[in-house]
């Protein structure tokens, strides 16, 4: 009949919203784990860019690499 039909396509649109909702969660995961991993990477290249300064306020070639490399860190963070 025309409501088993409609009882059917119900539990399987339910069936696959419980799908991309597992999913949703999962990739949230992955995206906050990553998220952590790259804030701890720019605290670790900012600290190594603070570290490398001169006395005399210079950077030497392999500091200016680390400030450019936190820069483009930074390219990509969202406000």
């Amino acid at each position: 009949t025309g409501y088993e039909a409609y009882e059917r396509v119900n539990a399987e649109l339910k069936a696959e919203n419980e799908r991309l909702e597992r999913n949703r969660d999962m990739w949230k995961g992955q995206v906050d784990r990553q998220c952590e991993t790259i804030e701890g990477l720019r605290k670790a290249l900012k600290a190594a860019e603070d570290a490398m300064w001169h006395a005399d306020g210079n950077m030497d070639g392999e500091a200016a690499d680390a400030r450019d490399a936190l820069a483009d860190l930074g390219q990509g963070e969202q406000s």
